[in-house]
């Protein structure tokens, strides 16, 4: 999920995989507010792909307190 907001600010599209127990994670929490923010993606779990881009700055009030989350947006 940390690696989600570092990838979404780069001008390439780059896809992420993971191993089963990864696969069955969500990721919403962490695309809703990138999406917001400019970043596209593939969908909600693994495998991901992620369009990145510039990225435009938001104010975001997060539901659940998530120190995933706020590290990716940072």
């Amino acid at each position: 999920r940390l690696l989600c907001g570092l990838l979404a600010g780069l001008p390439f599209p780059v896809t992420l995989t993971g191993d089963r127990s990864l696969q069955k994670r969500p990721f919403a929490r962490v695309c809703q507010p990138l999406s917001l923010m400019g970043a596209r993606f593939s969908g909600e779990q693994l495998p991901i792909t992620i369009e990145g881009g510039t990225l435009k700055g938001i104010t975001f009030n997060s539901p659940k307190a998530s120190a995933q989350v706020k590290s990716a947006l940072l």
